[in-house]
């Protein structure tokens, strides 16, 4: 079998080497650490607001479109994460409108 290449640990300024996601230092970290709330990273009444009319102008899921599908979009993506930075949160052409199951798949991958 295969090993897995090693990459940096995600953890913010750690530069440890190792196969998963965190160095084993803050595996358990990031395990234990609480995620604010979704008013706290943004998605609020301003949002909803801001979502709403985006999908009203984006009706359809981008990516089902590709694939000659029409598929409604319930969902608006960050094509990449913001992380807390309120301009790229804010920015419209970081957004794309996806149905759930698209959404879902982006973001199990991480993305």
């Amino acid at each position: 079998m295969p090993n897995k290449p090693l990459r940096e640990c995600a953890h913010p300024g750690c530069h440890e080497l190792t196969t998963e996601n965190r160095c084993p230092k803050h595996k358990r970290a990031a395990y234990y650490a609480p995620r604010e709330t979704s008013n706290e990273r943004g998605y609020n009444y301003k949002w909803g607001k801001a979502r709403e009319g985006y999908l009203a102008h984006h009706p359809f899921c981008e990516e089902c479109l590709i694939e000659n599908k029409k598929i409604i979009a319930t969902v608006v993506h960050h094509r990449v994460a913001h992380k807390g930075d309120t301009k790229l949160f804010w920015d419209k052409n970081n957004w794309a409108a996806l149905c759930k199951w698209h959404h879902d798949k982006h973001t199990a991958k991480g993305e």
